[in-house]
């Protein structure tokens, strides 16, 4: 049987660049934290929606909401923490709220590289590491509140002093060949883009079929 994982999304950050929040962005029917949400797998044990303030627009229904520490450095660290601190499972999936093409083979395979000990499996897509689409064991939150509280804002940062383990990039285009587990939507110009990606995977896959 396997074992049961949480979900941690990501949904505080200040969408500066795309001009409204993302995560109530709408594409293909869907807001795209609604994408990710459908993206998890069976063996999700609780949905843990990370906020960056009391007002902000709720824009999934999940099964536990929380906020942020607005007095961390800011950074998506500070919303893992939040939602690690929610977790009743071992390990838990980071995902942002802006990665609507996640797919979840990418999500299980994350979790059939773990082993014990480890404090993350984190994927790598064109040479960088995707710690907003990867998996967390809730042991490392005494590494990342240190990380934090030592003024570290970025996952990445706080990364580089744990024992993490890689889902390597080939490993990685096997389930995903296009990459669209790790295509943020920062701005506009990049739903369009993964809009474009979407349609012309579509169209070739419809040819190979005929």
């Amino acid at each position: 049987m396997k074992s049961q994982v949480d979900a941690v999304l990501l949904a505080g950050g200040l969408s500066t660049r795309y001009g409204q929040p993302k995560a109530t962005v709408s594409w293909r029917g869907r807001t795209l934290s609604e994408h990710v949400l459908a993206a998890l797998p069976d063996q999700t044990s609780k949905t843990i929606l990370v906020l960056r303030n009391p007002s902000d627009p709720i824009p999934i229904t999940t099964d536990l909401l929380t906020h942020d520490n607005p007095s961390a450095p800011e950074g998506p660290l500070r919303g893992l923490i939040a939602g690690l601190e929610c977790c009743e499972t071992e390990l838990a999936w980071c995902l942002a709220c802006d990665i609507p093409g996640v797919i979840p083979d990418v999500l299980e395979q994350l979790v059939a590289h773990y082993q014990p000990g480890d404090v993350a499996v984190v994927p790598v897509w064109q040479g960088h590491l995707q710690p907003t689409c990867a998996l967390y064991s809730v042991a490392a939150l005494p590494a990342l509140i240190k990380a934090s509280a030592g003024g570290v804002h970025s996952l990445q940062g706080a990364l580089r002093s744990l024992d993490f383990r890689e889902m390597s990039e080939e490993t990685v285009r096997k389930i995903d060949p296009h990459g669209f587990s790790f295509h943020n939507v920062n701005r506009p110009e990049d739903l369009i883009s993964l809009e474009k990606s979407f349609s012309a995977t579509s169209q070739k896959q419809e040819q190979t079929n005929d």
